[in-house]
């Protein structure tokens, strides 16, 4: 499962990079730092409306 996940992760980086410019080694670094980002966003919004609903709930 963790060695799919690495590939996921280097998939999606690939071909974000190679969408912008294929020949440029920077825009797949670029690419792997806005995927991390994004996922690190998204997971935080999901846990806070979360955390908020679970608040909202409780009172």
């Amino acid at each position: 499962m963790q060695f799919g996940g690495m590939i996921g992760i280097a998939y999606c980086s690939w071909a974000i990079g190679h969408f912008f410019d294929k020949k440029k080694t920077i825009n797949y670094l670029k690419a792997f730092a806005a995927f991390v980002l994004g996922i690190l966003t998204s997971v935080t919004i999901a846990l806070t409306i979360g955390t908020l609903i679970d608040l909202l709930i409780k009172h």
